[in-house]
């Protein structure tokens, strides 16, 4: 179980973190719907 109170969500792989964004903005967060 992974509990992650992160605004954005933060992948590892292999030991290195990646943040999910959009492809045409990359240095913009994620808007989430419903989450303030």
């Amino acid at each position: 179980i992974l509990t992650d109170l992160r605004e954005e969500a933060v992948v590892y792989i292999n030991g290195i973190p990646f943040v999910l964004r959009e492809l045409n903005k990359p240095v913009e967060t994620l808007k989430h719907v419903g989450i303030t």
